[in-house]
């Protein structure tokens, strides 16, 4: 169960009314569960009328299922924390800004915290937002608008963004489980950044890791199948040139399933010319794997002499142009895009050239970048 918007538009659209009516409909949850409760027991009287709404709330009520409420100020996660003790909910906070304030008793009510890192910049460093419009005409700026504040205002707003920023560092002390979540981050590479801060800052490494891997794992419920590396797991994790913390460590490969995506293949990386005697000019036999199966393929390349890519790919979903593509050394990149009227779909292909001649690698399908592995060879060498 996520917040709706306590500051939103329409009803209800403060904390105060987003209580009231997540309190009554949980007063009808439990009361729908005690008519259906003394049915079943007695058999007597009119059948209870059947609600999917109501009936879904049961294993809430009950503990079984837990309700994830979304809080980031203080005011709203001592509402939610109190909405729990009133009924009993076994509860998490999704969010957590300002869970530095709530610490104690999130730790006391056995409360964990899915923290958000998306905290606003620094102010001391933030610069100043250029005015715009009537504002731009305004002869004189006020202090505030300049960025001229007075000294115990900007230390106020300093002492605060510290607080917020380093609420993974107060929860830790506390004994609060908690773990990280990407929620409104502009980039991947920012989750990394904003961790190193907290372990610069004085968050023990064993926290950052945890919040990353096992106790993210166990607050979701699934960990029989994630948050360790064992026979028998999935084959989600990330592989990391360095340790979790340090600012200099780089994500180097991800696999979602088994299947593998190659984070070494940036931009920078695919400046570099084709490695001596590669060239994949001709054509390549395609076997692509999905977590629904598989299907083939045929790619016609033609490679120029500094690596770009042309060419066309043939599948069950017809023929497209490669739009756009790139060998470095023995890695290459290809997009393709399908056309279908006014919708397009854009296939994403990243790969390494083995010494075996054969390329392999993964990619991303469509706007929700569905994954996929793949493995191609040379006609020639598939007779051989």
């Amino acid at each position: 169960m996520a917040n709706p918007g306590w500051r939103g538009k329409g009803y209800p659209s403060t904390a105060m009314g987003t209580i009231a009516h997540l309190r009554q409909v949980l007063l009808d949850a439990r009361r729908y569960g005690d008519l259906h409760d003394r049915y079943r027991r007695t058999g007597s009287g009119p059948r209870p009328p059947w609600d999917p709404a109501l009936e879904a709330l049961g294993p809430v009520l009950t503990g079984e299922r837990r309700v994830w409420i979304e809080a980031s100020t203080e005011n709203e996660i001592r509402r939610a924390l109190d909405l729990a003790a009133e009924f009993g909910l076994r509860v998490a906070i999704v969010g957590g800004l300002e869970s530095h304030a709530v610490a104690e008793r999130l730790a006391a009510d056995g409360v964990p915290v899915i923290l958000r890192l998306d905290w606003p910049e620094d102010p001391e460093t933030a610069k100043p937002k250029k005015p715009e419009g009537k504002e731009a005409d305004a002869k004189k700026p006020d202090a505030a608008a300049a960025g001229e504040l007075p000294p115990r205002v900007r230390e106020e707003r300093r002492r605060d963004w510290e607080d917020r920023a380093r609420s993974a560092i107060v929860l830790a002390r506390a004994g609060v489980p908690f773990a990280f979540t990407t929620a409104g981050l502009g980039k991947p590479a920012e989750l990394h950044e904003r961790i190193a801060r907290l372990v610069r800052w004085g968050l023990p490494r064993a926290e950052a890791e945890a919040a990353l891997t096992t106790r993210a794992a166990r607050l979701l419920d699934v960990a029989g199948g994630f948050g360790t590396i064992e026979p028998g797991r999935s084959a989600t994790l990330a592989v990391l040139a360095g340790r979790v913390g340090d600012e200099k460590t780089k994500v180097k490969r991800v696999y979602v399933d088994g299947v593998e995506f190659d984070f070494e293949a940036d931009e920078e990386d695919f400046d570099a010319p084709p490695a001596e005697g590669v060239d994949l000019g001709g054509t390549w036999q395609v076997q692509a794997k999905t977590e629904e199966g598989g299907f083939e393929a045929v790619l016609e390349l033609d490679m120029a002499r500094d690596g770009s890519l042309s060419g066309t790919l043939r599948s069950p979903m017809g023929e497209a142009k490669v739009a756009d593509g790139k060998v470095s050394g023995r890695r290459v990149r290809v997009r393709i895009e399908y056309a279908f009227g006014d919708r397009r779909i854009e296939v994403a292909l990243t790969g390494r050239l083995g010494e075996d001649g054969r390329l392999e690698g993964s990619a991303e399908v469509g706007p929700d970048r569905s994954p996929l592995s793949w493995t191609a060879t040379r006609p020639e060498e598939m007779d051989r």
